[in-house]
């Protein structure tokens, strides 16, 4: 028997789900197949405010279960991975709406570089399995990096210790980010026009 489960990547200028299902009994060597995918706006609710995040979060479920041809149902299990809660505070805040929305039996709620490291973490496992000499071995440190809307980059290490750099919004940083790379690209173009008209 197949559980559903529910994958959310929640971003600055996007929102993405992807509804799959996996057999009870999974393991490393069995894959996700997934059955749809919905997209909505940005759902950083530092950038946009809970009513827009939550919004378009609920939007893109309703747009995956349509894609798959399923009722909208809950789930078992839902992985709601967002920019902008780094701090517990915040992921508390976003846990306590989800559980309020009933969309799964099980409900994670974490910020968006998360990810990141799991499937780093999944897919070494997978390589070890295969006993695959260049990568057999645990890791002593995964590093992961985001660049989209923002930017972000975390050091964690086997204890689960992480340390984190970046990710503190538009106004103070984000280097690397798609917003700061086009607003450098913005202030080349008003730049160079006003050499211009000097």
């Amino acid at each position: 028997m197949n559980s559903l489960i529910l994958g959310l990547d929640c971003g600055g200028t996007k929102t993405s789900a992807a509804l799959a299902t996996i057999p009870n009994d999974a393991t490393l060597e069995i894959e996700f197949e997934i059955l749809g995918t919905g997209a909505a706006g940005p759902s950083n609710p530092c950038s946009v405010g809970d009513e827009i995040a939550f919004a378009n979060v609920k939007t893109a479920i309703r747009n995956a279960f349509t894609a798959a041809d399923i009722p909208l149902q809950s789930v078992a299990s839902l992985a709601l991975c967002m920019a902008g809660i780094g701090r517990a505070e915040e992921m508390r805040r976003v846990q306590q709406w989800a559980v309020s929305q009933s969309f799964a039996d099980r409900i994670l709620v974490t910020e968006d570089v998360e990810p990141v490291r799991w499937a780093a973490q999944w897919e070494a496992a997978r390589t070890v399995r295969r006993e695959d000499s260049a990568f057999c071995g645990s890791w002593e440190r995964i590093v992961t990096l985001i660049s989209g809307t923002g930017s972000i980059a975390c050091c964690t290490d086997m204890h689960g210790t992480t340390d984190r750099v970046g990710g503190w919004g538009y106004l103070l940083g984000d280097e690397g980010s798609g917003f700061s790379i086009g607003l450098l690209g913005l202030e080349s173009a008003v730049a160079a026009h006003d050499r211009l008209r000097v």
